[in-house]
């Protein structure tokens, strides 16, 4: 079995649980959901947002004692009046204790939060319409909270230099945390460089397995967000510092574990997971580039960005990144302000002179 097959059989286990406590419309919804190739991960999030959906009504209606309570009959007599309540209650509420609504998620309820909350809840609505199980979408009447933009970190060419020269050498980390780096300073190294050098997704990373490289071409496939294997190009330096890990470091290992990263705990050397390599990422990035909070994505939106500058192409870029909407590349990862500054005011000192 596949880490994606694996992963996705995880997650509809835990689907399929939580939805023992919901309302029956919700199985249907979920299987509607599957019909359409979403992906488990997309589902997950969806279920957990009409879990505190049902919560607000708990909370505001007497009748209303557990999920299960919610029957379509309330669901169609929910106005746009009361989805907004929904909105105002997720950054208002709280508990007899002063604890706020619960984030399954655990995305937070700030705009973005509830913005993609309110979302769910039109798709949720959307479904019910469709399937004449409810004669309106309250939802979709609810404007969305607007979001205010704020610039991301992502790395320039000289911090990314920073990052893996510090990698490489592990010098920069402290004396307890750089003992125990020597055991996995191939593996860390080849992580960073590979999300620096493809600006390809964590869970991309964690997902590749020895027989997905082509060593030959030069080429690692890769599933992206949604399901779909995409090819991406190794350089000449790439394929080296993947080789060092794997002759080196990772050596021996069992036909049943084709992890490309293996952990270092443990007599089993499982796979590597998501949170382990953000944690990788965050030690390093600490160490070297203290001034900005350094993850995984910041690596991508920084590959994305010097992409950009280099080739003005946001095509490109697009393809790089394996998006399927170009607005996504434009709007997060295109960050030319810098090179729009210096243009204006080559301009305006042109025009004054």
């Amino acid at each position: 079995m596949s880490y994606r097959e694996e992963h996705n059989e995880i997650l509809a286990k835990k689907i399929y649980e939580e939805l023992k406590q919901m309302p029956d419309v919700c199985r249907d919804y979920i299987k509607y959901l599957e019909s359409l190739e979403r992906s488990y991960n997309t589902i997950y999030g969806y279920v957990h947002d009409l879990q505190t959906f049902f919560y607000f009504l708990t909370v505001y209606n007497p009748q209303i004692n557990t999920y299960k309570d919610v029957t379509i009959q309330i669901l169609d007599s929910l106005r746009p009046t009361d989805i907004q309540e929904y909105m105002h209650f997720l950054i208002s509420y709280k508990d007899d204790n002063g604890e706020k609504v619960p984030d399954p998620n655990k995305k937070g309820n700030n705009a973005q939060g509830r913005a993609r909350k309110l979302s769910s809840l039109r798709n949720f609505y959307s479904y019910l319409m469709i399937s004449d199980i409810t004669t309106s979408n309250p939802a979709k009447l609810v404007d969305s909270p607007r979001i205010h933009k704020k610039k991301k970190p992502r790395l320039n060419k000289e911090e990314f230099s920073e990052l893996l020269d510090g990698a490489a050498s592990g010098d920069v980390l402290d004396d307890k945390k750089s003992a125990y780096a020597k055991r996995t300073n191939l593996r860390d190294y080849a992580i960073l460089a590979l999300l620096s050098g493809t600006g390809m997704r964590v869970s991309e990373l964690v997902g590749i397995d020895l027989d997905d490289i082509d060593w030959k071409k030069m080429k690692i496939m890769v599933i992206r967000k949604g399901g779909s294997e995409d090819l991406i190009s190794l350089n000449d330096e790439l394929v080296q510092i993947l080789q060092d890990y794997i002759q080196f470091e990772r050596k021996s290992y069992d036909d049943s574990q084709r992890a490309l990263f293996l952990s270092s705990r443990g007599t089993d050397r499982n796979r590597l997971t998501v949170r382990s390599v953000e944690r990788i990422v965050e030690k390093y990035g600490k160490s070297t580039v203290a001034l900005k909070k350094i993850s995984p994505h910041s690596l991508r939106r920084g590959f994305g960005t010097e992409l950009y500058k280099s080739s003005h192409d946001v095509y490109l870029v697009q393809q790089a990144l394996g998006h399927s909407d170009i607005k996504v590349t434009a709007e997060h990862y295109i960050d030319d302000s810098e090179s729009v500054s210096e243009r204006i005011s080559a301009f305006s000192s042109n025009l004054i002179h």
